[in-house]
């Protein structure tokens, strides 16, 4: 998934400069960052670091757009690629602040 700066800068709230620095290894990455990348991207910190070769998805947010048991399901079968990841990118930024909601009462 091919995703330029600015759009993960977007979902995650990362500020696009601080991604570029990571990226090119100006700046570390902080524990906070990388967990946030890794919901983010859908893999395991191993993942993200270099350390394994298998991503290991960690949700099954795909299966929002494959199963026909879904009541998403026909109305997002027929979208393209790029409205689905909107979608997912929607759905995890509501699901992040409603988990940050729930933290503060």
């Amino acid at each position: 998934m091919n995703k330029s700066l600015t759009q993960v800068s977007i979902a995650t709230g990362i500020d696009r400069t601080t991604l570029c620095r990571i990226e090119n290894g100006i700046r570390p990455l902080s524990q906070n960052k990388l967990e946030t990348l890794c919901k983010y991207f859908n893999v395991t910190s191993d993942y993200m670091l270099g350390i394994s070769k298998e991503y290991n998805q960690i949700s099954n947010s795909k299966k929002i757009y494959n199963d026909e048991n879904n009541v998403f399901y026909d109305n997002i079968k027929n979208l393209t690629e790029d409205q689905k990841e909107i979608i997912e990118v929607l759905i995890k930024t509501f699901n992040e602040k409603n988990s940050n909601r729930e933290k503060n009462l």
